[in-house]
């Protein structure tokens, strides 16, 4: 499975795989990303007690989630994402009580959110997006003072959000495409507006995660994929939605035209969507100058002018 596992060369020495100074012969850490493994997850991974790190993402791993997992209490860091995993969302990781961050995104878990997963209690970042989940958020998640980031889109998750939230420390929250009934993001029209509880949290900063749910209006959504919650910005949304995932960026009522004026608006659009890409690099001196994207943006108004006619 791995090159570099053999009887020859000592465990700690495989890649990958990180031991403890300290404690000799005790494996703290597995970074096992990207490494083209099939299979199941083996239920002896809870015999590696000292383990505080586990990263699995991007692999092909099937079938569920050990349960095993919850005898790791030292385990602070767990990524599972763009997997298979199926079944429930584990219980047992319950009793990873140092857990700070885990991400299940991109997977086949189902059934609800585990209320358990509110005694975390030093959790940081919950990953859930792009599952097959279910039911309500639990308000058991209210009690993760310390959660920072929280990513649940694209589920089929109902009901309003739990006003217990504003108990966290909320600074990105991805709720978009599920069948929540709240409306959440910039609607002056509507009568549902954003939940007190994030009226003066600095998360309301980033209107674009909010929208896409279920009310009387859909703004551009920041639905966060399993490409897109490592980048957690607007910025690394739209790059990497450019240009196969094109219709997720925009508000789909700019494209009811399927004629050429449509696909002119949608090569204008795109353009503009590049233009932002470059003006909001993180560093400055990547960034398009002001004018000469000002002049690109002119540009782009002649020609759809020119071209769309009267």
């Amino acid at each position: 499975m791995l090159s570099s596992c053999n009887d020859t060369l000592h465990f700690c020495r495989w890649s990958g795989v990180y031991c403890s100074r300290r404690h000799v012969n005790r494996v703290v850490g597995l970074n096992l990303l990207s490494y083209g493994l099939v299979g199941s997850l083996s239920p002896h991974i809870g015999n590696l007690t000292f383990l505080r790190t586990v990263v699995l993402q991007n692999n092909s791993f099937h079938g569920k989630v050990p349960s095993e997992i919850g005898r790791l209490f030292r385990l602070r860091v767990l990524y599972l994402s763009n997997n298979s995993f199926q079944g429930t969302d584990p219980t047992n990781l319950t009793y990873c009580s140092e857990l700070r961050e885990l991400n299940l995104i991109d997977n086949k878990l189902d059934g609800q959110i585990p209320k358990e997963l509110g005694s975390l209690f030093k959790l940081r970042a919950l990953g859930l997006t792009l599952n097959n989940l279910t039911g309500k958020i639990p308000a058991s998640l209210g009690n993760l003072s310390s959660l920072t980031l929280l990513s649940a889109s694209y589920n089929h998750l109902e009901g309003s959000i739990p006003e217990e939230l504003g108990r966290t420390s909320l600074d990105i929250i991805h709720l978009t495409f599920n069948k929540l009934t709240v409306l959440l993001g910039r609607a002056p029209r509507t009568k549902k507006t954003l939940p007190d509880f994030l009226k003066w949290r600095r998360v309301t900063r980033h209107p674009f995660v909010f929208c896409g749910l279920t009310g009387s209006q859909r703004t551009p959504g920041f639905g966060a994929s399993q490409r897109v919650p490592r980048c957690h910005t607007l910025h690394n949304y739209v790059k990497m939605s450019l240009p196969d995932r094109f219709m997720e960026v925009i508000d789909q009522r700019l494209l009811i035209k399927s004629d050429e004026s449509g696909k002119l608006i949608k090569e204008c659009i795109t353009a503009v969507l590049e233009i932002g890409i470059i003006c909001s690099m993180e560093s400055p001196k990547d960034r398009m100058k002001i004018r000469e994207a000002a002049n690109e943006l002119r540009s782009i108004k002649n020609l759809f002018l020119r071209e769309a006619g009267p």
